[in-house]
């Protein structure tokens, strides 16, 4: 369904109906009827109500109306197009056209209506037009070819450098700076550090179609899927994703081109240098780019940083308060514990969802874990040591077998069957933490390295256990490797070897 939604909180930031309908991949047509129906229904986009869903703006919309007013002129987009080309203004073309169509007793299309017609035009043909350079719309972005090295400075061993590339096809502002990989964080850095470079945010951003940005790229019946984290990013910076078409280099020519500039007046003048930090080099990195931003163009007045400061820097979305955090995310499934298991340590979730499948996304500070379907159920603060337990009492039922399966008394008769340690040790580890579920996961993992060894090596296990205060599974099962070699050595001397054979009195024939 249409994102009617989007498309007015985009016009209402200023963004003009072609911007939008590349950003969102729409025709330009629908775009400018979502926006047209709104002025005809309310007298403006900006009295829309705020309160209506996008299903219910959907319903208002396309209630059937009269037919569009004949009576335009057309226009001649070919000849208009190789005008533009040749360096003649949009608006004295228009005027051009106006003029003409009065004289043919004919209706002028609006500016706005007449840029759109040549702007798609440009597009079905797959024609590279001016009209695509509006300041502070698109920010491009690319990972470099060629790489730069650091070197390690004890064992001499060298490693690539990853260069990442924002550009703003406007000005021919861009940022880059170097990473260690090309993995999700050092993308989202990339361009969270872009953004503060320019202080500010384009209103579309233009990737590739790699792992990072796209999940599945655009078919000819279907959207682009895009990576979860990556629109995470893009929503807390109010911006949107529009990925360059597969094979279309044209899509993000100018990041292309300064792609090729990082190469050649960046990195070459570089690989002179050796780097033994990725700090050090971007510190280079920046100071190469400081000049080329600084130096005047060939083709235009001033550089690439007087035209940014002059006409796009002030058109740029202004940065969040907030600094978005970036996060890591993964599958679990949650136990009979009522935790799930992320970066070595355990978080809780409401009992009710024991045995599902869920999503654990985790920042530097917090993870929240969500279900299947997106919904969140829990929130907390990231565990500071290893194995911690981090958990809610809300999460936690008055009766823990109602859910898990799991009771005290249960593992208490595990434990009974190798002796009176191993229930001291299980009791000990149940009764050391705030929760009684909280041991349940430890207990039930000792219990099954106990379940095929050697009774004697298990109680002589635990009670070395209870002695030193050990009440991990990790420890369990060290101390059980030990003893169960003792205890199968000592098995093997106190058997005599004859008693293996069966003996017959001698049969003589």
């Amino acid at each position: 369904m249409t994102d009617y939604q989007k498309i007015l909180m985009l016009s209402r930031s200023g963004m003009g109906t072609n911007p939008i309908a590349r950003a969102l991949g729409y025709k330009w047509e629908t775009v400018e009827r979502t926006l047209s129906k709104c002025e005809e229904i309310w007298g403006s986009i900006h009295e829309v109500p705020e309160d209506l869903s996008n299903e219910e703006l959907g319903k208002v919309l396309n209630r059937p109306n009269r037919q569009p007013e004949a009576g335009y002129m057309p226009l001649d987009c070919e000849a208009l197009y190789k005008r533009v080309k040749a360096g003649t203004k949009k608006n004295d073309l228009w005027i051009e056209y106006t003029q003409e169509a009065v004289q043919s007793g004919l209706k002028p299309y609006k500016i706005t209506r007449f840029n759109e017609i040549l702007y798609a035009y440009t597009q079905k043909n797959d024609l590279t037009s001016r009209l695509r350079k509006d300041p502070g719309i698109e920010g491009q972005v690319d990972w470099v070819g060629d790489t730069g090295m650091i070197i390690d400075r004890v064992s001499g061993e060298v490693f690539p450098v990853y260069i990442f590339v924002m550009a703003l096809p406007y000005s021919g502002y861009f940022y880059c700076e170097g990473f260690t990989d090309m993995k999700m964080n050092s993308w989202l850095t990339g361009h969270i550090h872009a953004f503060e470079f320019f202080s500010g945010v384009p209103y579309v951003l233009v990737p590739d179609n790699c792992k990072t940005a796209v999940i599945r790229p655009a078919s000819n019946d279907e959207d682009p899927i895009i990576n979860t984290q990556y629109a995470a990013l893009a929503a807390h910076y109010r911006t949107v994703i529009n990925p360059a078409r597969v094979r279309r280099p044209k899509d993000k020519a100018s990041v292309e081109r300064h792609v090729q500039i990082v190469e050649d007046k960046l990195l070459v003048s570089m690989s002179a240098l050796d780097f033994y930090s990725l700090e050090e080099f971007n510190r280079m990195l920046h100071k190469k780019l400081e000049r080329v931003l600084n130096s005047s163009l060939a083709r235009r007045d001033g550089s690439r940083l007087s035209i940014f400061t002059a006409d796009e820097k002030h058109k740029l979305l202004p940065l969040p308060q907030n600094k978005f955090e970036t996060f890591e995310e993964k599958e679990a499934v949650v136990a009979r514990d009522y935790h799930v298991q992320y970066d070595s340590a355990f978080y809780s979730v409401p009992a009710k969802y024991i045995k599902d499948k869920v999503r654990v996304r985790a920042t530097a500070s917090t993870v929240t874990i969500y279900t299947s379907k997106g919904t969140e159920i829990a929130r907390h603060n990231r565990a500071d040591h290893k194995w911690q337990r981090v958990t809610n009492s809300e999460h936690i039922p008055e009766n823990y077998s109602d859910y898990s399966g799991y009771t005290r008394e249960g593992f208490v008769g595990q434990a009974s069957r190798y002796g009176e340690k191993s229930i001291e040790w299980v009791t000990t580890v149940l009764d050391s933490f705030p929760f009684e579920v909280q041991g349940y996961r430890t207990v039930a993992t000792a219990l099954s390295y106990a379940r095929n060894s050697i009774p004697e090596a298990v109680e002589r296990t635990c009670d070395e256990l209870l002695k030193s205060g050990i009440t991990s599974s990790k420890g369990f099962k060290i101390f059980l490797h030990r003893y169960s070699e003792i205890e199968a050595s000592q098995l093997v001397q106190q058997t005599d070897v004859n008693d293996l054979f069966c003996s017959h009195e001698e049969v003589i024939y």
